[in-house]
């Protein structure tokens, strides 16, 4: 296998770049780096090893996010929106309901605002977050 004429090099670069990346992985997601390197070999054209050899080596390193979220996270989601939408809602009520009159400042309606503001932008930032 020396001479490349029998079969695939077994330590060119794709290999190096795949066995290194396959290491580093979790025990339990090893088995499916073994089955990588086995793959690899059965490809024969150098471009064509490295372009595998690059692509399950992303896969490897950022494996695919799951397609749906848990019941759990997507309930504290659900929740976290509803909060910042009746912010939303009670700071435009308040406007509507209690017009500051010209010239007058008074102090409890001029501190609502910008603490619903303050609480609006809480829940979205741990909407964000989640």
């Amino acid at each position: 296998m020396g001479s490349g004429e029998a079969g695939p090099p077994t330590r060119d670069l794709a290999y190096r770049i795949l066995s290194a990346t396959t290491a580093r992985m979790a025990p339990g997601r090893r088995d499916w780096g073994t089955a990588m390197l086995a793959e690899l070999s059965q490809i024969h054209r150098r471009a064509a090893r490295r372009r595998f050899a690059l692509g399950a080596a992303r896969t490897a390193l950022f494996p695919p996010r799951p397609a749906r979220l848990p019941v759990g996270v997507a309930l504290i989601r659900a929740a976290v929106f509803s909060c910042v939408a009746a912010c939303v809602m009670l700071t435009a009520y308040a406007v509507w309901r209690y017009p500051q009159p010209p010239g007058s400042d008074s102090h409890p309606y001029l501190l609502l605002c910008p603490l619903l503001a303050a609480l609006l932008a809480g829940y979205a930032r741990l909407a964000l977050w989640l």
